[in-house]
């Protein structure tokens, strides 16, 4: 059976089948059309009968740090797979534990969003087999499409959300390493850092913990800000890498305002009342396989990067502050 035949099944146009053969997310045909081509084809073995082959379904590979039960996660999984949803895909999870995928292995999916720098480490030349899509890690020279948070635009917008609080002396409090070389967050932020300061006129200084991100750094957090306290000209200001080290700031440096640059609300430092960079996940994950589906139509296409916007929510504190 020719895309001909098919049309004349369904009752289209040859072109309809074509387009939605090619790139099911194709907004030239209409919805009720490209439901009827969908389900006839998904439903019969036609479509495999061409040098297209689809499985109508995308990969989504996370790794064992990562709970999809967590907010910031779920909301980018909700994300990609409402968008799945509207082009008729199915999405399949895994969990990449450092071997190959049961996904690849049996050809599963038509190409796959991968959500972790330490997945995309292990599974680079995937992109030669399948088309991916790299959510929220990324590597300076593109190798394939990444969609990531704004991080130079939040920088941007927290010293000078900081600077309208009348601050003038602003601390970075950072992390490194980053998660992994492709988990580039915090690098990205810490490099934005001076530039930001040096746009809004501010004096910038910085502070890295070099331990792994997490809450046994606390002590290590409390020394770099218990020495900033002591200082002749202490920080009156802090912009914090993530929101762990925000909250963790937040409680010990009580006396000035403090912005975090991630909504991932760590469990026991809530940092309630703290202004906040929040990243857009559920967009991230619809921006994603977006992304995906046009690669898979146009896979010869130069990679691009998307960069989401973040928004500052303000704490209660820095509102209530006389300062």
């Amino acid at each position: 059976m020719n895309q001909n035949e098919i049309a004349k099944k369904i009752g289209v146009s040859q072109a309809a089948v074509s387009l939605v053969m090619n790139n099911p997310s194709t907004t030239r045909v209409s919805k009720e059309k490209k439901r009827a081509i969908v389900e006839y084809l998904r439903k019969s073995s036609a479509m495999n009968r061409f040098s297209l082959k689809k499985t109508w379904n995308l990969g989504y590979v996370v790794d064992p740090l990562q709970d999809v039960r967590q907010d910031f996660y779920g909301k980018a999984l909700v994300g990609i797979e409402t968008s799945a949803a509207a082009v008729y895909y199915n999405v399949i999870i895994e969990c990449y534990r450092g071997t190959e995928l049961t996904m690849l292995r049996h050809s599963k999916v038509d190409g796959m969003i991968i959500r972790s720098g330490k997945a995309w480490e292990g599974l680079r030349n995937v992109h030669l087999r399948k088309a991916v899509v790299l959510l929220n890690c990324a590597a300076p020279i593109l190798e394939c499409d990444v969609v990531m948070p704004d991080n130079r635009g939040g920088v941007f917008k927290a010293v000078e959300y900081l600077k309208k609080k009348g601050c003038r002396k602003i601390a970075f409090l950072g992390g490194d390493p980053d998660y992994s070389r492709y988990s580039c967050n915090y690098a990205e932020r810490r490099i934005a850092f001076p530039f930001a300061c040096r746009w809004y006129g501010v004096k910038g200084m910085e502070g890295v913990i070099a331990e792994t991100v997490s809450h046994e750094a606390l002590g290590a957090v409390k020394t770099l800000l218990n020495r900033w306290r002591t200082m002749k000209e202490p920080p009156d200001g802090i912009v914090a890498v993530n929101h762990l080290y925000g909250a963790m700031a937040f409680s010990l440096f009580p006396t000035i305002p403090v912005v975090a640059c991630d909504n991932k609300v760590e469990k026991n430092f809530p940092g309630e009342g703290m202004a906040m960079l929040v990243q857009n996940a559920y967009r991230m994950g619809e921006l994603a396989t977006e992304l995906l589906f046009q690669r898979l139509s146009a896979s010869s296409s130069p990679y691009v990067r998307l960069d989401c916007e973040l928004t500052l929510t303000l704490g209660e504190r820095e509102e209530s502050d006389p300062k």
